[in-house]
């Protein structure tokens, strides 16, 4: 009996790893984060399941047979979230990049416009998003520098990015509104300069 124990328990300590994780890809999901990082570890769809699998297993090797009951619920559950996370994966469009452009003179920088939304979708449920990158492999980070949602139909609202020395760039609107952005040259890190006609 105490080698089910035993298991029981390790299976519930190990519970905490998935969740470490998921919690580690979203802190760098944040503005200034490491992007393979999020990119590998912001998966909840993915590690939620795990850790609700992990702790079914858990209460399956307990003695008493209410937790046993709790264990086959949790599975249930899992499964649950696994199937309506392929749907919904499937559902909803990733987002798609637009554009990518390294900075001048050799900067370790790249402006990235995103798309949000499927390209036959409704205006208002597509976006636009500008980000900077700087640095490169695991050490990249990335910024969100503007997010422009979509308007009413057929008034698509969309951006383009570009550089226009290796620590300055400029966002321009489909309305014509352009915004000027620096890039600290330490940290990456860009910040509005203004707006120009």
């Amino acid at each position: 009996m105490t080698g089910r124990r035993t298991v029981s328990r390790a299976f519930g300590a190990a519970v905490a790893v998935p969740l470490a994780l998921l919690a580690v890809g979203w802190w760098h999901s944040r503005p200034g984060g490491r992007v393979l990082v999020a990119q590998t570890l912001d998966r909840p769809l993915v590690l939620l399941p795990v850790a609700l699998l992990l702790a079914a297993v858990a209460c399956c090797f307990v003695e008493d047979r209410g937790n046993r009951a709790v264990g086959l619920f949790l599975t249930w559950v899992a499964g649950a979230v696994l199937v309506l996370g392929a749907w919904g994966a499937s559902a909803f469009a990733e987002p798609t990049t637009v554009t990518r452009e390294a900075a001048p003179g050799g900067a370790d920088r790249t402006l990235v416009v995103v798309h949000h939304g499927s390209p036959g979708a409704e205006a208002e449920a597509q976006s636009w998003e500008i980000q900077v990158e700087s640095g490169s492999g695991w050490s990249a980070r990335r910024w969100t520098v503007l997010e422009l949602p979509g308007r009413s139909p057929g008034g698509g609202l969309s951006a383009t990015a570009r550089w226009t020395g290796p620590e300055r760039f400029t966002v321009t609107t489909d309305r014509g509104v352009r915004l000027l952005f620096g890039v600290d040259p330490r940290s990456g890190r860009p910040t509005p300069t203004g707006s120009a006609p």
